[in-house]
């Protein structure tokens, strides 16, 4: 799914920049940059697959080893 800048930033800035899980410090402008420093992607809190949903509060920033 895409995402536009103001989605993202609003997803990142939920943590204050940092993956929910391993608190890692992730780059804003890093979104989906496999293999950069920061690189992030965005993490379903309750996977789509159990019901989830793509709404704003069900999704946070998680680094590319924890997604």
């Amino acid at each position: 799914m895409r995402y536009d800048s103001e989605h993202l930033r609003l997803v990142y800035y939920r943590t204050d920049g940092h993956c929910h899980l391993c608190h890692t410090k992730l780059s804003l402008i890093n979104h989906g940059a496999i293999g950069q420093r920061g690189a992030w992607e965005i993490d379903h809190s309750r996977p789509r697959s159990k019901g989830g949903s793509g709404h704003r509060n069900n999704l946070f920033p998680a680094c590319g080893s924890c997604n």
